[in-house]
């Protein structure tokens, strides 16, 4: 079932990676909220947050999920 459950999210990564491509960040920001607080280890999700967040304008708030990405890895 954890097999299935990194497929599936490996596939929302590349769809959201895509999405942003076409300059879709602005729609992508809530769900891409939602999935970095459901699924935490996804740097890739975290990622696509810091993008579509610093495309909306969002800089500093980008910034604020790095920082918090990397305090949360340094401690683990």
């Amino acid at each position: 079932m954890a097999r299935l459950e990194e497929t599936r999210i490996a596939t929302v990564e590349a769809r959201i990676g895509a999405e942003l491509e076409l300059g879709r960040h602005g729609m992508l920001l809530p769900e891409l909220k939602v999935l970095v607080s459901q699924h935490p280890p996804a740097r890739a999700l975290h990622a696509h947050l810091m993008t579509a967040l610093y495309r909306d304008g969002q800089q500093a708030v980008a910034l604020g999920v790095y920082r918090d990405l990397r305090r949360c890895t340094s401690t683990s």
